[in-house]
Parts: structure tokens; C-alpha cells; sequence
């Protein structure tokens, strides 16, 4: 049995990392593992992450130069890049990886609403800072609503990833990811000139239009500005905070009033910061969140 699985394991990388590699292949096994890690079962979701680490491990076996170099110089989180080698490093080496970046987005964005494992969870993020595709509207759109949900609906989540009680680097990592997600984001969305189509009339209901005192609009799902203000409430992570202080400028700008919302589908005024935002916001250790 062990030399059966052995030969079908071996085929799988073959049909991945071997010269013979093609698009529809690589697309379809992967596609087999990546769909189960949003399954309801814990089971299913392990297995799926245990099949993908064992067939995509060969792939840095192939490197062997690189192995003799520990990983320090990538800016992530070491133990998170161990423990998640196939996600982090495996999948993006791939020979076709352009050709499954899109699904193993779209994957990873639904099992964030699934998965329970603060760490795994992680480790997704980090990936889609990274690796999803934001080139199209509507792709980057999906990106910052599915991250958004988990922020502001999954409050049991991030509070483990974020706890207030010791500094850890991997929250560190996950804090950059996430703010780097936003900050991308948020950049585009106010590039986009007042009247663009960017969202369909039937996703308008939750969009806010928002417009700054120095002339700027956007308009985007009123989750997404509520995520944005969670993730500064929690401050500046240690490692990069650039991201950090750009949306901070951006949302709380110094000496400026702060941007006015308005209903997408109905125009009138929108709250911006809702009380629960607001109680946040106090609490938060950032002077400027608490003065606005």
C-alpha cells in the first residue's frame, strides 16, 4: 500500500514539477486539493493541506542549493514559513503557477470564512498579500470584501491572531499582510473618477461613497472602511509600518476634517463610524483614533 501511494504521489509531482507539465493538469490537481480547504469538515480541510504539502514539497527538493540556505532573508515570519513551506514557497515556484494563481486566490479567500486555526489563517493571509490577483476591478474588489468579512465578522479570530497581551512576530506578519492588502486598495479606489461603473447596481446596496476635503472619491462596501479602521485601532506593527500610516492619514488625516460617506443606492448621508467603531477606536492606543 505504502509503494502505491509512494508511485501516486510521485505521478502527481510529475505532473506538476515534471518537464511534461501542463496548464489543464496543474489546474486540475490543484484544484482537487484547493476546494477542500474550505470543506465544513476539519478532517477534509487537514487532508487537503497534507495532500497539497506533499505533493508541492518536491519542488524545493529540486533546489537543493537553496535548502543549504536558511530563509532568514524573507521578510515573513520564520515559523509561519516552516509550517506553511508549501503555501509560502512551494506553490509560487510552480512551473505554470500564472496559470493557477486566480483559483488558489479564490480557494484561499473562501476558506478563510471556514477555517478555525488562527495560524492557518495566517498563513493565508500573508499568501494573498502577496500572490492574489488584483489587476481587474472586480478580482480586487472580491479580494478586499472576502478580508474584510473575516475582520470585521470573525471577531473570535482576530482576537487570537491579535492579542493585546504579548508581542508575537507571526501577528506582526499578519498585520503587514493585511495592511498592505488595504493600503493597495484604497490607493486604487481613489484613483477612480467620480461616476466610473465600479461596482454592478445590484451589489450597491452596502457601497458608500466617500469623498475627502481635498477633493478625492471612492466608492467601495462600507465593510471594507469599517475593516480599515479596526485594523489601525490595533496600531503600527513593529516590522513595516508604512501601510499603516498611510491609511491612517488617509481615513483620520491631521488638521483635516475626515472623508463624508453617502449611500450608493440612496444618497443620503451614511454613517461612517458607527458607535460599536467608535468605543474601538477610544480604546486603541493610536492618540489620533482617539481624538477623532
Amino acid at each position: 500500500r505504502q509503494q502505491k501511494q509512494r508511485q501516486l504521489l510521485g505521478r502527481l509531482q510529475d505532473m506538476l514539477l515534471g518537464p511534461t507539465a501542463d496548464e489543464q493538469t496543474t489546474c486540475e490537481v490543484l484544484d482537487y486539493f484547493l476546494r477542500r480547504l474550505s470543506s465544513s469538515q476539519v478532517a477534509s480541510r487537514v487532508l487537503a493541506m497534507k495532500g497539497l504539502s506533499l505533493v508541492l514539497s518536491e519542488g524545493a527538493l529540486h533546489e537543493k542549493e537553496e535548502k543549504e540556505h536558511p530563509m532568514e532573508e524573507d521578510p515573513w515570519d520564520f515559523e509561519l514559513l516552516q509550517s506553511y513551506q508549501w503555501l509560502l514557497r512551494d506553490l509560487p515556484k510552480l512551473p505554470l503557477f500564472d496559470s493557477v494563481r486566480t483559483t488558489t486566490a479564490v480557494a484561499l479567500q473562501q476558506a478563510i470564512h471556514m477555517e478555525t486555526d488562527p495560524q492557518t489563517i495566517s498563513a493565508y493571509l500573508v499568501y494573498l498579500s502577496q500572490h492574489a490577483p488584483v489587476e481587474e476591478q472586480g478580482q480586487h474588489n472580491n479580494l478586499a470584501l472576502d478580508v474584510a468579512r473575516l475582520i470585521v465578522e470573525r471577531s473570535t479570530i482576530m482576537s487570537h491572531l491579535f492579542s493585546k497581551l504579548s508581542y508575537c512576530s507571526e501577528s506582526d506578519s499578519v498585520l503587514v499582510a493585511l495592511l498592505s492588502i488595504f493600503s493597495r486598495y484604497i490607493k486604487r479606489m481613489r484613483q477612480t473618477k467620480e461616476g466610473d461603473e465600479v461596482y454592478n447596481w445590484s451589489e450597491s446596496q452596502d457601497q458608500v461613497f466617500l469623498r475627502w476635503s481635498g477633493g478625492e472619491t471612492a466608492t467601495m462596501h462600507i465593510l471594507v472602511v469599517h475593516a480599515m479602521v479596526i485594523l489601525l485601532t490595533l496600531g503600527p506593527p513593529q516590522a513595516d509600518d508604512g501601510d499603516f500610516y498611510t491609511l491612517l492619514d488617509i481615513w483620520f488625516p491631521e488638521k483635516k476634517s475626515l472623508p463624508t460617506a453617502f449611500l450608493v443606492d440612496t444618497s443620503e448621508e451614511a454613517l461612517l463610524l458607527p458607535d460599536w467603531l467608535k468605543l474601538r477606536m477610544i480604546r486603541s492606543e493610536v492618540p489620533r483614533l482617539v481624538d477623532a
